[in-house]
């Protein structure tokens, strides 16, 4: 199943002209994300009232055929125009009535996960209600109907996600707790491969948020080869997108740059624009940490960031201060402070403790390459250190910014030291077990 499925396969399949292969069409879209998207027209279709319920009276092949019949005869007496109102299926029917909800089956699961799938960066919280409702019609799925193993593929996706979902909540025990029921139903699947990277991708993912980067990377690692053997170019680039994060957080940016720039021409834009400007954005942080400014600056330019993050508020105030590193780097302090400023007041509007207080710390490194504002200086790393204190940073962490302050009262303080402890900061962040080391 290393190509996706056609426009054409997917209308045979949902129009009943496809018997014999709609056992491996059910596989496929189970695992693969693009052509799942593919079918929300179809799901728009299944969702009218006239695609109602399968009997319990009736089973099997003959079930199958009852859901197909109303289907085609739905379609039908629909127009040749039918299109998606909009990407993805979190739009509602004109009288304000959810068409998932009219779902059913395995269609309802599918649809379910992909409106999970839309969440995960904007809504968290229902992001994981929705992982959760299409584990729910999961384990509810009739195996009459499209049999063990399928549901089996099915049941193990569904319960993937809720644990993937359980991740970006941090409910980390809860998302291990998953991750076991999603590999004892793949165990009594079909074996699919997409099926067993999606969830090896996902755990990496826990693995990674745990701190435990050696275990992501080499499950990433196996993860990249699967699709690469797969032929998926898309989901291959994600998977190196993740092994270029790990590899920056463990302290290589000058790794996690060439990862992102590999992935970049493998992904595809179209099919995930969130994913692709995420890497945009992680490639001009890295490129800034390695001190590659003007690279960074030329990348920005042509990106189209600021047009692809809308009004996403916390993201525009990120690259905003990726712009201010990038000033900063090549010597417009004004530029940089103007831009550090903004960036900070957003990060303490979103509650984004720890990105504040390292944007405190460029500021300071701004000031004092302006010359005599020592006494701002310290007042700046004072206050960072309470605003620290008060929201329960680390102790490593609290520990680099008494440092700071400490340097700053006996007029010690220096434009290396603060890069010290902006650098250490921003490297406790990812991995709260590091200790401060005193520069020597």
């Amino acid at each position: 199943m290393a190509e996706h499925l056609s426009e054409e396969e997917l209308g045979c399949f949902f129009r009943g002209e496809s018997s014999d292969s709609w056992p491996r069409i059910l596989l496929h879209v189970t695992a693969c994300d693009g052509c799942r998207r593919q079918c929300i027209p179809w799901f728009d279709l299944l969702a009218r009232p006239e695609a109602v319920e399968i009997s319990s009276a009736v089973s099997g092949e003959e079930a199958y055929d009852a859901v197909i019949d109303r289907v085609y005869a739905r379609i039908l007496c629909a127009s040749k125009k039918v299109r998606v109102e909009q990407a993805g299926l979190a739009r509602v029917t004109r009288d304000g009535d959810d068409p998932v909800k009219r779902l059913q089956g395995w269609a309802r699961v599918m649809a379910l996960l992909e409106r999970s799938f839309h969440l995960r960066y904007t809504d968290p919280r229902q992001m994981a209600d929705q992982a959760f409702l299409a584990y729910f019609a999961a384990c509810h799925l009739d195996e009459t109907v499209y049999g063990p193993a399928v549901v089996a593929d099915v049941r193990a996706r569904a319960a993937a996600e809720l644990a993937n979902a359980h991740r970006v909540l941090d409910d980390f025990s809860e998302a291990h707790a998953k991750f076991v029921e999603a590999e004892q139903h793949f165990a009594q699947g079909t074996g699919d491969l997409l099926l067993l990277a999606r969830i090896m991708d996902l755990q990496a993912s826990l693995s990674g948020d745990e701190r435990r980067f050696g275990d992501a990377l080499e499950r990433l690692e196996h993860v990249r080869q699967l699709y690469e053997q797969l032929g998926d170019r898309h989901l291959e680039g994600r998977a190196l997108v993740s092994t270029a994060i790990y590899e920056g957080y463990q302290g290589y940016p000058e790794r996690a740059v060439q990862g992102f720039r590999v992935a970049l021409h493998l992904l595809d834009k179209q099919h995930d624009p969130q994913l692709f400007a995420a890497t945009q954005m992680n490639l001009l942080l890295f490129a800034t940490e390695c001190g590659e400014y003007r690279e960074a600056a030329r990348v920005l330019f042509a990106s189209g960031l600021r047009q692809a993050l809308g009004q996403d508020e916390l993201n525009l105030a990120k690259l905003r201060w990726v712009e201010a590193k990038i000033h900063l780097g090549l010597g417009r302090l004004e530029a940089a402070e103007a831009a550090i400023l903004q960036a900070r007041t957003a990060f303490q509007a979103h509650g984004q403790h720890c990105n504040a207080a390292i944007a405190a710390l460029d500021l300071a490194e701004v000031w004092l390459r302006q010359g005599a504002r020592l006494s701002e200086v310290s007042r700046l790393a004072a206050e960072t250190l309470r605003n620290m204190q008060q929201v329960g940073f680390g102790r490593e962490a609290v520990r680099a910014a008494g440092y700071l302050v400490e340097a700053c009262r006996e007029g010690l303080v220096t434009v290396a030291l603060i890069q010290h402890v902006s650098r250490f900061l921003t490297r406790f962040e990812r991995d709260p077990n590091l200790a401060f080391g005193v520069p020597s």
